[in-house]
């Protein structure tokens, strides 16, 4: 991530991913799409987990 500070008042920050920071975004997407496609059946266990006595 790469950071740029303009010299404004309140001061402006300005926030951008660097290539590297891109090729860990590609990996992240894949894990959120893994999360949504299976929240039902992560919820359930859950749910089975804590009714549990």
């Amino acid at each position: 991530m790469t950071r740029q500070v303009f010299p404004t008042v309140p001061v402006t920050v300005e926030y951008s991913i660097t290539p590297l920071g891109q090729t860990l975004a590609v990996k992240v997407d894949a894990l959120r799409g893994w999360a949504e496609e299976h929240i039902g059946e992560v919820v359930r266990a859950q749910q089975s987990f804590d009714a549990r006595t």
